[in-house]
Formats: structure tokens, C-alpha cells, sequence
């Protein structure tokens, strides 16, 4: 929509507009601005003397079909440009800011299909007027992310590209390649109080192998490469086990190595969850003090990692026991039967965002299906889009529904 600063702009006078552009000059971005719905207006400035276009690329609202929605107005006769959306209560999102100062239409309008017009929006970078940022998951870059009043805290939260845990190469025979898999091992203070509450036996800083169920609990994690390296998912890890809001717990975080791979291996029953239950999980539970009973060991994916983690879910009803999935590609396949029929109990947290509309309401009618059936779910969902800056807090508070002391709502 139209900043409501473009629109009364041309009615300004020069002292007036002088003020207005030393304001937003001086200002972190986004400005909130609660509405009288409870909803809010997020404004974003950009200032560039050069650009002829420029574009917001938020999770889920860029519409390649629309692009104009996304483009930010020219205050005239100034070098700041201001967009605004008016959001629900909640939202969280990444995004980019990208301009265009070459001839021609920006690339973003020129491009003839949908992936290519988002990846020229998103070519750009971060907003250098918010300091909140993220890693871009599948890229080497960063990017922003803005956040309004009642999103769910994420208190644990850490700055992206922190130090990667150990690194382990199992071969991969069905694959054919050597698969890198990241094992986070946890701090193991003695006076955690949920160490206690799940039975895990402690030894100084590192937990006693000890035998069968006195392990910790295992989270079996898809798309490795991104929460090892990127997201710091172990910086994460470690606050929350030292504030006492999730038991000492072990992770393997498991590359999914290339787009073109990832696409053929998760998301269906076979792909690399065979190469999971039937060479790494014995490797994890040779090698680390984990439980070996199904309820402490989970699984957990986003997009089709979310889909990956469903069947593995329900391929092994005396394996695995629980289960994160966050935004689960379900318009590619239904791994209800299999979870209706599986003969073990389990615990699942389902989420999924409300801007991603098709996902959203194959989420909430799985999980329909399944509270039908007996299973213990919970279903969340989400003001966001299939996006990462919610996945990584949503993890968390998911492992702390699982094992923890559950996230305040």
C-alpha cells in the first residue's frame, strides 16, 4: 500500500518536508504504528539518489504477478523512498531491500516467471536502518527481519553465521556420497532442573553414556547445512539448556548437500530416511549418550524437511516418537495413512504459517485428521510466511513443547 507519508507528501511545505526527511532519516526501520483494529502499519525507508526502482522482497507478500504492491514510493525531490503494509498482530518476517538504477524496467518487472522475478527481488540485501537480522538459509547473504508487537518471543535467539558444531562424514551407500552430518553435544550442568525430569544422567559438563533410557533426548534434523552453519542453531541450543528451559539434548543436524538432491530425497517416505534409520541412527545411538526409547527421539523439517520428518514419523513407530514440522509441503503427498495406522503412540507440534495459504490449510486439516484419529498433536499456527525467521524461533519453542518447559504465550 501507499506510505501514508507519499500520500500527504505533495501537500507539505519545504519546512515541513525538511522535517519530515530529517525524521526518517534519524530512524530505525521499520516504524510501527498500531492501527485502530489492533493490526499494525510497518513503514520501510530507503534512501538512494540513484535508484529508478525499489523493491521489498517480505517473505510471502512479494506477488511476482504484482509487483507493484512491493515497489517503494519516491518522496519527490528527496533521496528517500517509503513503503508501507498494514499486518496482523504477530508477524515476523525476513526480507530484502533491492534497487534498480540501470535503464530498462527493474529486473523484478522484466522477468517472465515466478522463481525469476523472486530471485531479482531478493538480489539485494539486508535494510542497514534495522539491526534485527538473520542468515539467508538457502544463500551465503543476510537479511533482515522485522518482527511487530505479540510475535512469539524468541529469547534465545542468536546472531546468524555463529560457530558450526562438530562435523562428522557417514557414508551415505544408498546415496553414494559421503553425507556430512553436524552432532551438537549440550552443556550438562548437574543443577538443571529438567536434566532431572527426563532422567539424564550428568558427569561433569558432559552427560554419562549410561545405559538405554538414561540418554538424552536426540533431535534428528533435516536441511543440517542451513541451522549448522547459518542459523546458529547451537548458540540457540546452548541458552535455552542453560536458562533451564529445555533438558540437556542432543542433535544431528543432516545435509540434504544440493537443491536438485533435496528436492528427490525429502519429502517422500524412502529418500533419506532410509539412509536415516538404517545407517545414522544406529551410528548416533553407538556413539552418543542418547535414549534409545522412541518418545526421546524426534524428528524435525521445514518445507519439504517438514514432509521428510512426517513419514519418517510414521515409517517408525518403534524408532521415532515425536516430531517437529514446521510448514509441511503437503500439496506433494499425504503421509496421513501411514500416521493413522501407525501402532505406537507419538507426540507431534504441527505449524504453519497464514501467508502461506495452500500449506496452511493442508497443515490444519492434517492435524484435524489426526486428532480425529488419537494422536497427540499440537497444532500452531503462524502470522508469518514459509520463512525462516519463524522456523528457527518456532524450533525452539516446538523442542520445548516436546521436552522442555513450554514457551510463554
Amino acid at each position: 500500500m501507499a506510505a501514508p507519508i507519499a500520500e500527504r507528501w505533495e501537500f507539505l511545505g519545504d519546512v515541513a518536508r525538511a522535517a519530515v526527511v530529517e525524521r526518517l532519516r534519524g530512524v530505525e526501520t521499520p516504524i510501527l504504528e498500531e492501527d485502530a483494529d489492533g493490526s499494525w502499519l510497518v513503514t520501510f525507508v530507503w534512501s538512494s539518489a540513484d535508484a529508478r526502482a525499489v523493491v521489498l522482497a517480505a517473505n510471502a507478500l512479494f506477488d511476482h504477478a504484482h509487483p507493484g504492491l512491493s515497489e517503494f514510493e519516491r518522496l519527490a525531490g528527496s533521496d528517500l523512498w517509503v513503503l508501507s503494509y498494514l499486518v496482523p498482530s504477530g508477524w515476523r518476517a525476513g526480507y530484502v531491500i533491492t534497487e534498480h538504477s540501470g535503464d530498462g524496467p527493474a529486473p523484478w518487472r522484466a522477468a517472465t516467471d515466478r522463481r525469476a522475478a523472486r530471485l531479482a527481488a531478493m538480489a539485494g540485501g539486508p535494510d542497514p536502518r534495522n539491526p534485527l537480522r538473520a542468515a539467508q538459509m538457502m544463500s551465503e547473504g543476510e537479511q533482515s527481519v522485522v518482527e511487530v508487537p505479540d510475535a512469539p518471543e524468541h529469547p534465545f535467539a542468536s546472531p546468524p553465521f555463529g560457530p558450526a558444531p562438530e562435523e562428522w562424514s557417514v557414508p551415505d551407500a544408498v546415496a553414494g556420497l559421503d553425507r556430512r552430518v553436524w552432532v551438537y553435544r549440550p552443556p550438562a550442568p548437574a543443577s538443571s532442573p529438567l536434566a532431572a525430569r527426563v532422567g539424564v544422567a550428568v558427569d561433569g559438563a558432559r552427560q554419562d553414556p549410561g545405559p538405554g533410557r538414561e540418554g538424552t533426548p536426540l533431535l534428528l534434523l533435516f536441511d543440517g547445512q542451513v541451522w549448522a552453519t547459518r542459523a546458529s542453531l547451537a548458540t540457540m541450543l546452548d541458552r535455552a539448556i542453560r536458562a533451564g528451559a529445555l533438558p540437556p539434548l542432543h542433535v544431528a543436524m543432516i545435509d540434504s548437500v544440493d537443491p536438485d538432491r533435496r528436492t528427490a530425497e525429502l519429502g517422500v517416505s524412502g529418500g533419506i530416511n532410509d539412509f536415516v534409520l538404517d545407517t545414522l541412527l544406529p551410528l548416533l545411538r553407538r556413539e552418543l549418550p542418547v535414549s534409545a526409547a522412541p518418545e526421546a527421539t524426534a524428528v524435525s523439517g521445514q518445507s519439504f524437511g517438514g514432509l521428510a520428518a512426517l513419514w519418517l514419523l510414521g515409517r517408525a513407530p518403534e524408532t521415532v516418537g515425536a516430531a517437529i514440522a514446521q510448514s509441511p509441503s503437503l500439496w506433494r503427498n499425504d503421509p496421513s495413512p501411514l500416521l493413522l495406522d501407525r501402532s505406537a503412540p507419538y507426540r507431534l507440534v504441527l505449524t504453519a504459517g497464514c501467508f502461506e495459504e495452500e500449506i496452511a490449510e493442508g497443515a490444519a486439516g492434517l492435524a484435524e485428521r489426526l486428532l480425529a484419529g488419537g494422536a497427540k498433536v499440537l497444532y500452531r499456527p503462524v502470522t508469518g510466511g514459509h520463512d525462516w525467521a519463524w522456523w528457527s524461533q518456532g524450533l525452539i519453542a516446538g523442542l520445548q513443547e516436546l521436552y522442555g518447559r513450554p514457551p510463554r504465550r
